[in-house]
């Protein structure tokens, strides 16, 4: 399983359950079929709107926390601008960083934080 199938399916959940979520785009999905000049101005443009290097891949907003989810699948680690925004969202009360192997690991730490 894909690491996208996992968000898709994790989102889909926390839709069904009237969860807000939404999921961070790291990369254009038409990033294939777009020069690289384009794709640097497009870079060059995502980061002066403020794009946040390392960001998790999924953020969700529960009655008591914010929780930035990371998923990743198989053998893959953490970049390190992702270890990097981890301990930056370590420093709020309010926020919690879960860095996850599955669909059902996310939902787990759904239903431990309601």
């Amino acid at each position: 399983m894909k690491e996208s199938d996992h968000q898709k399916k994790f989102i889909a959940y926390c839709k069904l359950n009237g969860l807000l979520v939404w999921s961070n785009q790291n990369e254009t999905p038409y990033a294939k079929f777009i020069n690289k000049a384009t794709m640097m101005k497009l870079s060059q443009e995502s980061n002066a709107m403020g794009r946040l290097k390392g960001l998790s891949d999924t953020i969700v907003m529960l009655p008591n926390c914010i929780l930035f989810i990371e998923f990743k699948v198989g053998k893959n680690k953490q970049q390190k601008e992702q270890v990097q925004f981890e301990k930056h969202i370590s420093k709020f009360d309010y926020a919690k960083y879960y860095l996850v192997y599955s669909c059902e690991e996310a939902i787990k730490i759904i239903e431990d934080n309601l």
